[in-house]
């Protein structure tokens, strides 16, 4: 999504890559059965950009019996109310998603999708709570335009029951 202080666009680029559906099950059954692997873990920073690729995954995976626990990373954007039933159907049990934070001082940083995180976020948190998923929320710590308060009020406003933090440092 291009937020300025990101390292991943630069470095891999905005070209959208993604193994067939097919491919990775295959890929999840295989090592499953050679190792003893408690989950996958879809680790992009937009795993539901492509909302009919996972939609495509989650039902294939039922079908062809591939259930095994599995986590992933993706933008508060890319996700909604049926897609997170879908995930979790499939046994999705926890989905990451970049916060940064709700400061308002830090807008500027942020691209203009992200201004409303606030609201998004409270959508997502009460959906993974309905299906029962983990939450799981990027906060950049010492974002330009954020403060220590800001931060503090961004962390509480997140602590809430069953919601995992994982802050992380900014860097130009």
């Amino acid at each position: 999504v291009k937020c300025n202080f990101c390292e991943i666009w630069p470095r891999e680029g905005l070209k959208e890559r993604r193994i067939s559906v097919e491919r990775t099950i295959a890929y999840i059954k295989e090592s499953f059965s050679q190792l003893p692997f408690e989950y996958v873990s879809f680790y992009a920073p937009t795993f539901t950009l492509n909302e009919s690729w996972v939609r495509k995954l989650c039902s294939d995976m039922k079908e062809q019996n591939a259930l095994h626990p599995w986590k992933c990373t993706t933008t508060q954007f890319h996700l909604d109310r049926d897609l997170v039933g879908a995930m979790a159907d499939a046994k999705c049990f926890r989905i990451s998603v970049g916060i940064e934070t709700f400061e308002a001082g830090a807008l500027s940083v942020l691209p203009k999708h992200k201004h409303e995180a606030r609201i998004q976020f409270d959508r997502i948190y009460g959906w993974c709570q309905e299906f029962g998923i983990e939450l799981n929320c990027f906060v950049v710590v010492g974002l330009p335009g954020t403060t220590v308060d800001g931060t503090k009020v961004t962390f509480e406003y997140l602590s809430k029951e069953g919601i995992r933090i994982r802050p992380s440092i900014y860097s130009n």
